[in-house]
């Protein structure tokens, strides 16, 4: 399952035509990188609703390599694309803070 792999024509270019072409390469793997980390997190929101904090600790015990931070910034992104959207306001079990758990919107 890919979420947002494709730019939409009104996403700013990640490179300029006169950057050299590693700047270009470079750009598009950090794209792929963003997006697969979104994808994660949306599959980690598919087994129910958590804090971002949450959804970035699950998928940085199931998947490895990013940081949960990593994964946590992916949450806004994934909403402002209305795929998950705040729930209800509860104790993050990983910072012990308030925080909205986020859910998948059906």
């Amino acid at each position: 399952m890919s979420y947002g792999t494709q730019p939409s024509l009104f996403d700013p270019p990640a490179s300029r035509r006169t950057d050299p072409q590693t700047s270009a390469i470079g750009a598009d793997q950090i794209r792929t990188s963003q997006s697969i980390l979104r994808t994660r997190m949306y599959e980690a929101f598919l087994h129910g609703p958590k804090t971002a904090e949450e959804a970035g600790a699950f998928c940085r015990e199931v998947y490895g390599e990013h940081s949960a931070s990593s994964y946590r910034k992916r949450s806004g992104e994934l909403e402002k694309r209305g795929l998950i959207r705040k729930a209800r306001k509860v104790r993050c079990s990983v910072t012990g803070g308030m925080a909205y758990q986020l859910e998948v919107i059906t």
